[in-house]
């Protein structure tokens, strides 16, 4: 650090000082005694002597007292202008700063953005506290306010969206963070305040519209499975009857037949009859295979879990994948529509296993974990990869985690701690 330049000199000047006195002590009056020993004249000497000791020294003492006062007067103006500097600054900023008194909660100090943010002029804000610039509503009121304040005596800093008030009476969102530092070696709550007004409007607008599309959803979804079930009902009941009633039909040209004179060519149309009804087995089954794909009756009928296990051993005729379902002793009480939301997201499950995990066995478990719903399906194939677990790119894998939030759950998906993949729906005993 850069010594002053007032004390180099005052050295200097305390050096000459203490020559002159030195010089005083030699010119005593017995050194003049034995010099001069004419009484007269030594009085002489003695009040010149006298005289120029003063003169010297307060010439001495003027040249010191005016370098340090000349010092001081600059750093008196460099502190001036720095604090002007810093009000100016302090000024400028868009953000509003306002000095609180975490003791009694008043307004110290703000600068003419939180002014004009609360509406009060400068004299006027230093005058109240957090009350007046508090909407009051529940939670942002002056009591909760302090506590926040308080709370970061402790080194921590406040990051909270507060209700704030206007002198005028109209209220708006407002960012504030802040912490406590030392000012004027006082504890002073020192917080930058933000209007967030249209961001907070503009945030609850796209709440509001997400929850208007959930819910759009989540009609669209009930509507589509109201008209699955009808569909399904008339394939399975419809077109089930109409094919029965064709293999019946069959049956009886069959039995006809067979009374007729074999040289007529009956083994021909016995052949194409035999064939017909192979073809009628086959439509049956595909109508049964559409209706429960449609809506199954089962769950309606058992129940998700029953559903789960009929539809498991689908899964497992048709891949070759061998599975294993586990559930709950107890009855879960799952009812419409959420069995059905759950029941999709399992075919959803069962889907991925069968097109991207290579593996050969599939374990499905479905129980209760604290009240929760939880509908595990794991196997022992490649394993997703990180990538594709957080990225949640997949349509499948949107779609899955969207049935879930609609049901006021959650979906995850990860690598299994063994190999293969294990996706989990989680939802709450009591949806919010």
């Amino acid at each position: 650090m850069e010594r002053p330049a007032w004390k180099f000199h005052a050295r200097r000047i305390a050096l000459v000082y203490c020559g002159f006195s030195s010089l005083w002590i030699l010119l005593s009056d017995k050194a003049v005694f034995h010099m001069i020993p004419d009484s007269h004249k030594i009085e002489w000497i003695n009040i010149a002597k006298g005289l120029f000791f003063v003169v010297v020294t307060s010439f001495l003492l003027w040249v010191m007292m005016r370098r340090m006062l000349g010092g001081l007067e600059q750093s008196q103006t460099e502190l001036r202008e720095s604090e002007h500097q810093v009000r100016t600054i302090y000024d400028a900023v868009n953000d509003g700063i306002v000095i609180v008194d975490p003791e009694n909660g008043r307004v110290l100090g703000a600068n003419l953005a939180a002014c004009r943010m609360f509406k009060h002029p400068p004299e006027q804000i230093r005058k109240i506290t957090i009350r007046e610039i508090s909407s009051g509503e529940e939670p942002y009121t002056f009591e909760r306010g302090m506590e926040l304040i308080g709370g970061t005596e402790k080194g921590e800093r406040a990051s909270v969206e507060w209700r704030c008030l206007r002198s005028d009476g109209s209220r708006f969102w407002a960012e504030v963070i802040g912490q406590i530092t030392q000012l004027d070696r006082e504890p002073r709550f020192l917080a930058t305040v933000r209007d967030v007004t249209e961001r907070h409007h503009a945030e609850q607008e796209i709440r509001e519209s997400r929850a208007r599309l959930r819910a759009l959803i989540t009609r669209l979804q009930e509507t589509r499975e109201v008209e699955r079930t009808r569909i399904s009902r008339e394939v399975h009941d419809v077109l089930g009857q109409l094919l029965t009633g064709m293999k019946m039909n069959l049956n009886w040209l069959g039995r006809r037949i067979n009374h007729l004179d074999p040289s007529c060519g009956t083994s021909e149309l016995m052949g194409k009859l035999e064939e017909t009804e192979a073809l009628a087995d086959s439509m049956i089954e595909s109508v049964r295979e559409i209706s429960h794909d449609l809506r199954p009756g089962i769950l309606d009928d058992l129940g998700l879990p029953a559903a789960i296990r009929f539809e498991s051993d689908r899964f497992e005729k048709r891949t070759g994948i061998a599975t294993r379902v586990t559930t709950s002793a107890e009855p879960l009480g799952v009812e419409n529509p959420r069995a059905t939301q759950m029941f999709r997201v399992f075919q959803e499950m069962l889907t991925n296993v069968a097109r991207h995990s290579k593996a050969t066995e599939v374990e499905i478990r479905l129980d209760r974990d604290n009240g929760d719903l939880i509908l595990r399906v794991s196997d022992n194939g490649r394993g997703i990869k990180d990538g594709e677990a957080k990225s949640g790119g997949s349509l499948g894998l949107m779609g899955m985690s969207e049935r879930a939030t609609l049901l006021g759950g959650r979906f995850h998906i990860e690598r299994g701690e063994s190999g293969g993949t294990m996706a989990t729906l989680t939802l709450p005993e009591y949806p919010g």
